[in-house]
């Protein structure tokens, strides 16, 4: 059964709910409705139909790659971007199908990155002033406005995605371009992605808190994987080090209990169990009482997956009386 906006604004405006509150619903139960109907035909041509376009596209991606560009590239990518915008704005705004919409919204805010990347390449990117010039940062920006104007108008969680990945990418391009110019002290690669990391760890905290819809979520998986990644490559000359990377990693796991992330829990148990490998390696060596250990642990990690699996809630309650009182305070309540 779909639900339009009409019928959810005149039963929400007899209950007192807001109109955000109305938009995410609508989403919810019509994302649930899609479930129900399974892979229609239509779906299917859908996304054959993308994938086409998308394949066409490898034209001019394949000429950014060596600088190139032209009139017929940028038509191309152009046409692709209003194709999939328009698409969209039928299957999430007409037909209420929200999700296939959203995901043409996402493919449409990628494709504007590949026609300014075109745009960039016909006049000469190389030989533009400043930053401009980068294979990177303008298309990256472009991505965000677009993905930004389009959170606007339709506000759903898969948009958040390109526009997190590519504010990402232009932050970081814009790092190095600071660092090239002298304006910044010397950057190494994996103190850039720990500090960028860390910074948008940061602000989808406070997005956490702000908006009642998850849109933090893909903040805090590309935030997260960003600080591990760096951390990784940061952390691996000394046993000092590998301990801090250690101790680390606990922190996470911390943070993903108090914020209910389960990023946070996933990349902390993967560094816990690199560090576990580097001691058993370091004392063990590398012969079978090695590989007796590491399947040990494996076999300890499944069971103890098992077991989460089976008391989850008792697991979960239990382990929140671990933590003060203030640090839970931390955890938006939407999430609690």
């Amino acid at each position: 059964m779909k639900f339009t906006l009409d019928e959810i604004q005149k039963a929400a405006s007899e209950s007192g709910i807001g109109y955000v509150e109305q938009r995410a619903l609508l989403d919810r139960l019509n994302s649930l409705a899609e479930t129900k109907e399974g892979l229609r035909g239509s779906t299917i041509l859908l996304l054959l139909g993308s994938m086409l376009l998308l394949t066409a596209l490898r034209w001019p991606i394949m000429g950014l790659l060596n600088r190139e560009g032209s009139v017929e590239q940028f038509a191309l990518s152009g046409i692709a971007c209003a194709l999939f915008y328009l698409i969209g704005y039928k299957l999430y705004f007409v037909r209420q199908r929200v999700v296939l919409g959203a995901v043409m919204f996402v493919l449409a805010s990628v494709t504007v990155s590949i026609a300014v990347a075109t745009t960039q390449a016909m006049v000469g990117g190389g030989n533009l002033p400043g930053i401009l010039s980068s294979k990177v940062f303008l298309p990256a920006l472009g991505t965000v406005i677009a993905c930004a104007v389009t959170l606007r108008f339709a506000r759903h969680l898969l948009l958040a995605l390109p526009l997190m990945t590519a504010l990402w990418g232009s932050i970081v391009d814009g790092l190095w371009y600071l660092d090239k110019t002298g304006v910044l002290p010397r950057l190494e690669e994996d103190t850039v992605a720990c500090g960028v990391g860390a910074a948008f760890i940061v602000f989808s905290f406070v997005a956490d808190h702000r908006f009642k819809l998850d849109y933090a979520f893909w903040g805090y998986f590309v935030g997260a994987c960003s600080f591990w990644t760096g951390l990784v490559f940061l952390t691996s000359d000394t046993e000092l080090e590998r301990f801090v990377f250690f101790m680390t990693n606990l922190g996470l796991m911390c943070i993903g209990v108090i914020l209910a992330r389960y990023v946070f829990m996933v990349l902390g148990i993967i560094g816990l169990l690199l560090y576990m490998d580097h001691l058993a390696e370091k004392f063990l060596g590398g012969g079978i009482a090695y590989q007796i250990a590491l399947c040990s642990v494996g076999l300890v990690v499944l069971y103890a997956g098992l077991y989460l699996h089976t008391h989850r809630k008792e697991l979960t309650n239990k382990v929140k009386r671990l933590f003060p009182a203030w640090l839970m305070a931390l955890r938006p309540a939407h999430r609690a």
